[in-house]
């Protein structure tokens, strides 16, 4: 029987609910205090075990979120990475704003970048205001995504990390090594995103669109969402915002006529 009291918490839990066994339960505090832990779940029990774990959150205060972090030494190699859990996270106030400063400066480069002929159309759907007369509807109603849409292309286990957090939206500063991406060289934007500007966008969806973090691959984020907006000018807004965050992402009139208004919204980085 292991002796950590928090390894043995998270065995009894799963034990009980009869979604999975946890296999190869890792737990460490980390030099700010605060606890990460993770187990390896299967790719089609993610969802459920997320969810449950989710409900836990206020009796916990651990975060849950998948990755493909897998096996005790990979994740203690996660658990390594320098800096880890010492970077203390932003307040809410500011990130509406750091959001729109970051947007607006990735969209001016990709404006800028885009051939002289083309500008005007980039300008065009890149504006909220204007763009809002390209998306097509129907309005009012969530239009159902797919939260498996990552996770089942691994036939091997997935982990489950548990991190004493808030919320999801603090990870890329509580565990760095989640999320390393970087927009395309290729592309006319090459803006990296920093950690703080990570939480800031993460921050500013889930107050605003209740988006929690489900799914952090390195290159991949995957958000499921309790109120994508269902009306035409917020779509537009939000889709700008996505076109800004992940530029690999489809084209803009494609975002706010699909992934914003969905319940599930899913990042790539090359």
């Amino acid at each position: 029987m292991n002796s950590d009291p928090v390894v043995r918490f998270i065995e009894d839990r799963m034990a009980s609910s009869g979604l999975t066994d946890p296999v190869g339960v890792t737990s460490v505090v980390l030099p700010g205090g605060a606890r990460l832990s993770g187990f390896t779940v299967r790719p089609h029990q993610a969802e459920a075990v997320w969810r449950y774990w989710r409900a836990l959150r206020p009796a916990t205060g651990w975060t849950p979120v998948v990755t493909t972090w897998t096996g005790h030494e990979k994740l203690g190699d996660l658990l390594r990475v320098e800096g880890i859990g010492s970077e203390a996270a932003p307040g809410p106030a500011g990130t509406g704003a750091r959001v729109a400063a970051t947007v607006r400066r990735i969209i001016e480069a990709v404006v800028a970048g885009t051939p002289e002929h083309d500008r005007e159309e980039e300008r065009e759907v890149t504006d909220p205001q204007r763009l809002v007369h390209h998306l097509r509807g129907p309005w009012g109603e969530v239009l159902p995504g797919d939260p498996l849409a990552f996770t089942r292309r691994w036939s091997g286990r997935l982990t489950l990390l548990l991190a004493e957090t808030e919320g999801g939206y603090q990870l890329p500063l509580f565990v760095p090594g989640l999320l390393h991406n970087t927009n395309s060289a290729a592309s006319p934007t090459a803006v990296d995103l920093s950690p703080r500007d990570h939480h800031a966008f993460l921050r500013h969806w889930y107050d605003r669109y209740g988006a929690e973090v489900f799914f952090i691959n390195g290159t991949e984020v995957q958000l499921l969402v309790d109120r994508p907006p269902v009306d035409p000018l917020p779509a537009a807004r939000l889709a700008v915002e996505h076109y800004a965050y992940a530029d690999e992402l489809m084209d803009v009139v494609e975002l706010g006529d699909r992934q914003v208004r969905s319940d599930v919204w899913s990042f790539w980085w090359d």
